[in-house]
């Protein structure tokens, strides 16, 4: 196994998929790292890697230099919701009935 450093807003899904190739490898890295599987991970945090799973995905992560971060923090998420869509709308205002 190798150890990587977790880059800032990685979680275990885009390690799995730059180191592994896959997301189906999610479970075994964060058993390996007695981690669970959505626990968010710090920028700077070493984790332990094992061989590539998807050896042609793993190396277009790493030959490009590709380095997934798709994890969300609650404050970004709360930036995200607006007051838009049905549950928001009010009869005869902004939902009107024809």
């Amino acid at each position: 196994m190798n150890a990587v450093r977790v880059e800032p807003g990685q979680n275990l899904l885009d390690l799995a998929v730059q180191h592994y190739g896959t997301v189906e490898q999610v479970l075994s890295l964060a058993l390996a790292n007695g981690l669970s599987p959505t626990q968010a991970l710090v920028a700077g945090e070493e984790v332990s890697v094992g061989l590539p799973v998807n050896r042609a995905v793993a190396s277009l992560y790493a030959v490009n230099g590709i380095k997934p971060a798709t994890a969300i923090t609650q404050a970004e998420e709360l930036q995200t919701i607006s007051d838009e869509g049905v549950e928001f709308w009010a009869i005869e205002e902004d939902f009107i009935i024809s």
